[in-house]
């Protein structure tokens, strides 16, 4: 049963995180998978790798325009971070494989009790993922789509590719812009799945790590002295407590780098969000003040003004 739940509250998780060749496979199980996986992962390195240095040449073509490099920017630093997920989970696959396959052991074989903390622990991580992972879906959409539904119902006739990028310089005309928007969504999907999959995945590493340790603290809690298996029990504990201290090893390892990768580009992109916000309020401003000062002039001089 409680298998049963587990699998269930962890399929969009690993759906998303198979989608990027990162879940680890069980043995012989999916033979097929495991042959293409290591081809596809080289593929989805290559993909995003070729659109983050394209966003960053978009950065410096469009330098004289901050809020232009200000987008760009941002969107280079988040596939930037993507490639540096990819990096990471290829290195650690070993410690990432032990990681998933400990998760799905204590869920699997572990007493009632540890269940019930287990679900008082995970349960929030596994529905923030699940709703995390919808998020960024919607996101992707609404990036892939705009550029094509300003051209077709906003009767604009600037091309914009969906993740910018500045790959050479007639991009924008036929068949090349098609070809290049084609481009852009694939590497685009692949590079944003890295964002819902490593983000989810990570997270619910971390509340299971802590639920580990909630469980030994529980087992010391129900210790008693007058217990006749207490050196037993006690001894279970201090087993209980190593593997919790190596899954915790094991898992800081495969989320060191990219905590601390996160850290730094989220810092960056904060301070651009906000520089954006910031030229956006000044711009809604002066838009605004511009009526206020014709609605202050006497009408005589508002019509002179429009004559």
């Amino acid at each position: 049963m409680e298998s049963v739940r587990f699998e269930r509250m962890v399929r969009p998780i690993e759906l998303v995180n198979r989608l990027i060749s990162i879940w680890p496979l069980e043995g012989n199980k999916y033979p097929i998978e495991s042959r293409i996986r290591r081809f596809h992962r080289v593929l989805m390195f290559v993909l995003v790798s070729i659109l983050s240095i394209a966003v960053s040449f978009d950065v410096m073509h469009h330098w004289g325009s901050m809020h232009e490099v200000t987008e760009c920017a941002l969107i280079a630093s988040a596939f930037y971070l993507s490639t540096l997920r990819l990096a990471v989970y290829t290195i650690h696959e070993e410690e990432l494989k032990y990681v998933v396959h400990t998760m799905k052991t204590d869920w699997f074989e572990s007493c009632k009790e540890d269940i019930a903390m287990l679900k008082k622990k995970c349960m929030f991580g596994f529905q923030l993922g699940k709703h995390f992972i919808v998020t960024v879906v919607v996101a992707l959409t609404v990036f892939i789509l705009a550029p094509a539904l300003q051209i077709i119902f906003g009767g604009t006739d600037e091309r914009v590719l969906p993740f910018r990028g500045y790959f050479f310089r007639n991009q924008i005309n036929s068949p090349y812009y098609e070809y290049l928007y084609a481009f852009e969504i694939i590497a685009g999907l692949l590079g944003g799945s890295t964002i819902s999959a490593a983000t989810s995945l990570n997270l619910i590493i971390t509340m299971h790590a802590a639920a580990k340790f909630s469980i030994v603290c529980e087992k010391l809690k129900s210790l008693k002295s007058d217990d006749i298996n207490i050196k037993d029990h006690f001894a279970n504990c201090v087993r209980l407590h190593q593997d919790a201290i190596l899954f915790a090893d094991r898992a800081e390892n495969v989320i060191n780098i990219l905590a601390l990768g996160q850290f730094v580009i989220s810092t960056g992109l904060l301070c651009f969000a906000g520089f954006q916000l910031t030229s956006l309020c000044q711009s809604l401003q002066l838009k605004l003040k511009n009526p206020m000062k014709l609605l202050s002039l006497p009408p005589t001089a508002v019509t002179a003004q429009q004559h």
